[in-house]
């Protein structure tokens, strides 16, 4: 008989704080500069964050996210769901991060590892159930925190959950080095086209038209 290796599922809200409480540094440092981060800072593609704005501390005590490194921020508004919003933190000097309102933060347990979450929710299958649950009105659109409870995640092993991370980092590499590919392409191909045959604008070269 052939073994079904089966991994137990549970809401995603069991294994992961949803938009955590933080204390924040006491308000005689509300001039300190602190990074904060756009939906525009949200390198779609690679899933990772751009650089930040720095900003006073005092700008963000409310109305912000707040989240760590380990955290993965998920868009709640759309369009920004469908356009894949969602990163991974890492390489915050001081360890504590600012955003947009329109942020989930997804703080992992100890039973699941950061990096397995957020290829857990980058999934299009995740996007689309995210999508699916809208609500609000038209244009406003927002996934409710009701999401997280309903949305189940396959919980495997840590040493498991590594080495899916190794497979799926892999692949992440040649995605990417086939992005820069075409990237590199699109920026050479017109100036060996003009190299070649000239400026068709001005025609230097006398083609017959």
């Amino acid at each position: 008989k052939k073994s079904v290796l089966t991994w137990r599922s549970l809401p995603l809200s069991k294994v992961v704080e949803v938009n955590p409480r933080e204390t924040l540094p006491p308000k005689d440092l509300d001039d300190m500069d602190v990074p904060f981060y756009e939906m525009a800072a949200i390198d779609e593609f690679a899933g990772r964050l751009r650089e930040p704005t720095m900003v006073p501390l005092g700008k963000c005590r409310s109305g912000r996210t707040k989240f760590r490194n380990g955290d993965v921020l998920f868009a709640k508004i759309t369009p920004c769901v469908q356009n894949g919003k969602s990163a991974l933190v890492n390489g915050i000097k001081g360890d504590l991060g600012f955003g947009s309102s329109e942020f989930y933060v997804l703080r992992p347990s100890a039973k699941i590892l950061s990096e397995y979450l957020f290829y857990f929710v980058r999934q299009r299958r995740v996007v689309q159930a995210a999508v699916d649950s809208f609500s609000g009105t038209s244009g406003r659109q927002r996934v409710p925190s009701s999401f997280w409870e309903s949305l189940e995640i396959p919980l495997p092993p840590l040493p498991v959950q590594e080495r899916i991370i190794e497979i799926l980092q892999k692949a992440d590499e040649i995605r990417h080095k086939r992005q820069e590919a075409l990237e590199l392409a699109d920026r050479i191909l017109p100036s060996l086209f003009i190299e070649m045959f000239g400026d068709p604008a001005t025609n230097k070269n006398r083609w017959p038209k």
